[in-house]
């Protein structure tokens, strides 16, 4: 079965309290990011990706002026011949996100 990012799959109890969790990255560098406020965005997950992805490896920040371009919404059409699995252990939502928009 292939996923399409931009559709939320049903919510279940335990994909509740997985999102609760944290991020999984290195908290001092992630307040490091967070002190930089005036001129760089901290990315956690991506905006337009609904399906379940893994937390990135490494926290990732961007230009506030990047940061504030609103991207186009995911829909059912924007699919990846991509397993959900692999979306699920392997893939970060930003990099999902990346994959989505160069394959449209």
């Amino acid at each position: 079965k292939f996923i399409t990012p931009g559709v939320a799959p049903p919510r279940s109890k335990s994909s509740k309290d997985e999102d609760a969790a944290g991020t999984g990255a290195d908290t001092t560098l992630i307040e490091a990011l967070e002190d930089d406020f005036e001129r760089m965005a901290l990315l956690r997950r991506s905006k337009v990706v609904k399906t379940k992805t893994c937390d990135h490896p490494d926290p990732l920040s961007e230009p506030r002026a990047a940061a504030s371009i609103q991207l186009p919404e995911l829909t059912e059409r924007d699919t990846l011949a991509l397993p959900a699995s692999v979306a699920e252990n392997k893939i970060s939502s930003l990099q999902l996100e990346t994959v989505c928009f160069a394959a449209r």
